[in-house]
């Protein structure tokens, strides 16, 4: 499971098939990996696709990060920090 845009996917299914190699997932399995996705281009196809067949659920609201106010004001790397444990965060969305 990984963390994208306050939302949970299972990326099980591009494991041996991403561009990037398994290691680039399993590197970031357990966290919100928005900031380190947003960083490699992926095409709008690969985006729908994984909204389509991986997404497992969101982040509840209060949990919910603002990607977009936070990289516009301080850069994601300070949000990331604010963040605290993302795999309890994760782990308080699997309790929900």
């Amino acid at each position: 499971y990984i963390i994208l845009h306050n939302r949970v996917y299972d990326l099980t299914p591009l494991l041996q098939n991403h561009p990037g190699g398994d290691g680039v997932l399993l590197s970031r399995a357990g966290t919100d990996a928005t900031k380190d996705f947003e960083l490699f281009e992926h095409s709008e196809k690969s985006r729908v696709k994984r909204d389509q067949e991986m997404l497992v659920g969101e982040i509840v609201p209060a949990e919910r990060m603002d990607w977009t106010a936070e990289v516009a004001t301080s850069g994601a790397e300070s949000t990331i920090q604010k963040a605290g444990s993302e795999v309890a965060r994760y782990l308080r969305y699997k309790a929900t």
